[in-house]
């Protein structure tokens, strides 16, 4: 069972802003729909209901600014200093492999749980039952089971939440839902924009004078990136391999986006697969990036688990990609139409990266941005309601 030690949470409390401001580039953050919260936790505390709260995961500063959230910003507004309005939460279990030393620490230590996005652990389902009926504290997930990266479009949606709210019911309980939007707004979008014009240009040797450009020549150059290493993927996917390949090849990926539940749960196994032989061989994701940062101009002199590290950080990043989304009018208002262009700029930037041998580490975010976090309108389920109806309210 994870703890709460009084320490690390003075130590999220104490350094969260900070945190966000100099190592996330995240400078103000902006709530809405306290109301919403408010009513959700007295009623949890008051025992009325137990509380579990999804939220969109849009960026790997999430986890920092739901933290500085429920550790710092809400005590404050509601004048409370104590850990009342604290959280547990859910992790994956190969988050920590490249989250670094004080994520490691950190995390068992502030009502974390790590979970396994592969496989059924006994351990890990009791504890999280355990939370669900008897937590101290509300518990906080991401039903999208990985990052998603844009704004305005959800990924594919795991089923463990609907398992959660039917556990919760099964006991005569009744649980309410408390959906979060995290929302990341850019200060200068427009520089961007031009600097991922400007990087696709040099990396391709095609001049790139638009978004839409930039977009059709980053794909077609990594099309033929893909499809001409797939072949060299061995076996450590095990049965899932033809899969993976699939995914890989340049006929998958001509129809974007390239994700959903089971493109998703391969993605996880190969992601498992390649992680565990790294860490039997005692190498580390900073070792294995710089391995492939001398060597990805020329790919065939990339180890097998080299190219399959790489390729599954390609595919992380183009799961959910998608090549309009920076079309689409999700407002009439002009600077949500250029932070969504600025949003697939970023995407762009990142495919480069992770093709580099980069990760989500060292993808870039931009400073002085804004994190806006919108509580939506609860959902109350109580005893005989359909769990799977909880997708009808996620942001």
């Amino acid at each position: 069972m994870p703890e709460n030690n009084a320490a690390a949470h003075f130590l999220v409390r104490s350094i969260g802003r900070p945190y966000l401001r100099f190592a996330e580039g995240i400078s103000r953050i902006e709530i809405s729909g306290m109301e919403h919260y408010e009513g959700a936790a007295r009623g949890f505390l008051d025992g009325k209901w137990r509380l579990i709260i999804p939220f969109r995961h849009v960026s790997k500063a999430d986890a920092a600014v739901i933290g500085t959230l429920f550790a710092r910003i809400i005590p404050d507004r509601l004048k409370v200093r104590d850990r009342r309005f604290w959280i547990s939460f859910l992790y994956g279990d190969m988050v920590l492999d490249w989250a670094g030393a004080a994520a490691r620490w950190l995390f068992p230590r502030i009502g974390a749980l790590p979970v396994s996005n592969q496989r059924l652990v006994r351990e890990q389902i009791l504890a999280i039952r355990h939370l669900l009926s008897k937590g101290d504290y509300p518990l906080c997930l991401a039903p999208e089971g990985q990052v998603n990266y844009y704004n305005d479009r959800p990924g594919p949606l795991t089923e463990g939440l609907t398992h959660f709210i039917r556990w919760i019911l099964g006991e005569d309980k009744s649980v309410q839902l408390l959906p979060v939007k995290i929302h990341y707004r850019y200060r200068r979008p427009q520089s961007i924009i031009d600097r991922a014009l400007r990087e696709v240009s040099e990396f391709t040797g095609r001049s790139c004078g638009s978004l839409d450009e930039a977009v059709a020549v980053m794909t077609g150059w990594l099309r033929e990136y893909l499809s001409s290493g797939a072949s060299s993927m061995q076996a450590s996917a095990g049965a899932h391999l033809e899969a993976i390949r699939s995914i890989i090849t340049r006929e998958a990926l001509e129809s974007y986006p390239i994700g959903g539940r089971k493109a998703l749960a391969e993605l996880f196994l190969f992601r498992h697969h390649v992680f565990s032989e790294m860490r039997s061989r005692s190498i580390s994701v900073p070792a294995m990036a710089e391995r492939i940062a001398k060597q990805w101009q020329k790919p065939d002199g990339l180890s097998r688990l080299e190219k399959n590290y790489q390729q599954q950080q390609i595919l992380d990043i183009m799961l959910n990609f998608d090549p309009e989304y920076h079309k689409s009018e999700a407002s009439p208002l002009e600077d949500e139409a250029m932070n969504r262009q600025a949003e697939q700029a970023l995407y762009l930037l990142d495919i480069m990266n992770r093709i580099r041998g980069g990760d989500i580490n060292s993808r870039f975010f931009p400073s002085g941005t804004t994190a806006i976090i919108r509580f939506r309108s609860p959902r109350l389920f109580t005893p005989g309601d359909d769990p799977e109806q909880w997708k009808s309210i996620f942001p």
